[in-house]
């Protein structure tokens, strides 16, 4: 009998192994990696039009476009294209135009995925696509999807669907906040339902970035306020944590915005980390300020730090660069070499090709 409860001990503990769901493996990036830092090689400083007009980002696609997303709303147009290296480079392209026409943006971020340039005005809800071979010829007319739920950042998976940051997703093991599990959703078309109500949001202390390649079956999210970047595989199955350099001191308090939702913020300083990721074939690069935001700071005194990485997670090396990053960009050319966009400490802005 002893011996029929000992197998049927062992069985259950098996087939409760197998359901458990898979967990990271955390590694922590060491301070070595900010001490041996060392300087980007600037190839060449590319001319901006419009130098004296607020930018959000610059993007340069395939060494060879210029998309400019203008921060100024008292312009009439959002995001402008440009020939990078050719004589008429000084003639603007407009992509899109702010207002709130069918066509027009009311806010806007950019990214690239893979063959595609996306840019998402999150307050509309509108999604542009463009082929990025189309640019290259002349093809300025995207592929446009509307979605119904909100998110800080987004990009297509599988087919007609997209996967997106949870805006509800709160990552602390406080008990004063409900932890909503999940810090991806994958959408249904353009529409999603959320199965639970919150009394919290978490929205101004949530922020970050991700890419995702299907080839090498990685999903890769960056956080912008904590020391932490997350590998998955492209079915979202967690591989690898990586924190530091830094450890996180963040503490959070909550106002009252109505009478059925509580905002969560930030309790003194504001941390800042990685704010923006770009990659190729054969590395990851992940720009990250570590410093901290306070009401009167000028970010364009600080400057940055690109971590490289390999696509399993492995740290490679790091370098400094003077601007405080905005944008990075990959280029065709050499699989070292990147475009920087960001201001300097006097606030000019500065698109910097680079060999890391």
């Amino acid at each position: 009998m002893k011996h029929y409860l000992i197998i049927a001990c062992i069985t259950v503990c098996l087939l409760l192994s197998r359901c458990s769901k898979p967990e990271f493996e955390t590694f922590i990036l060491p301070p070595s990696t900010v001490e041996s830092a060392k300087e980007v090689f600037v190839i060449d400083t590319i001319y901006l039009p419009d130098s004296r007009n607020r930018k959000t980002s610059v993007s340069v696609l395939s060494d060879t476009l210029l998309i400019i997303e203008n921060d100024d709303h008292g312009l009439s147009h959002g995001e402008d294209m440009y020939y990078l290296y050719s004589p008429i480079r000084k003639h603007r392209t407009p992509l899109l135009q702010f207002g709130n026409s069918s066509k027009g943006l009311l806010s806007s971020t950019t990214c690239r995925n893979g063959e595609t340039f996306l840019i998402y005005d999150f307050i509309k809800g509108n999604i542009y696509q463009y082929n990025i071979n189309n640019l290259l010829c002349g093809v300025l007319t995207p592929r446009i999807n509307s979605i119904s739920f909100p998110t800080q950042y987004l990009l297509p998976y599988k087919d007609t669907s997209f996967i997106f940051l949870n805006p509800y997703y709160f990552p602390t093991d406080s008990r004063q906040w409900k932890k909503y599990k999940g810090r991806f959703c994958i959408s249904t078309g353009g529409s999603y339902h959320f199965n639970y109500s919150y009394k919290y949001d978490p929205y101004d202390v949530t922020r970050g970035v991700f890419i995702l390649s299907q080839d090498k079956d990685r999903i890769v999210y960056f956080d912008s306020h904590l020391n932490c970047i997350e590998f998955y595989d492209s079915s979202l199955n967690p591989i690898k944590k990586i924190v530091g350099p830094s450890s996180d001191d963040v503490r959070y308090g909550a106002i009252t915005t109505n009478e059925h939702v509580q905002s969560i913020v930030f309790s003194g300083a504001a941390p800042e980390t990685y704010l923006e990721v770009t990659y190729n074939d054969d590395f990851i690069y992940a720009a990250y300020s570590g410093k901290t935001i306070v009401a009167d700071s000028n970010r364009s005194t600080f400057n940055s730090l690109i971590f490289v990485f390999s696509w399993d997670g492995e740290w490679l090396e790091t370098r400094t660069c003077d601007l405080h990053i905005k944008t990075l960009s990959p280029s065709s050319e050499n699989a070292r070499t990147i475009y920087i966009f960001g201001q300097d400490d006097i606030a000019h802005y500065s698109l910097l090709k680079c060999h890391l």
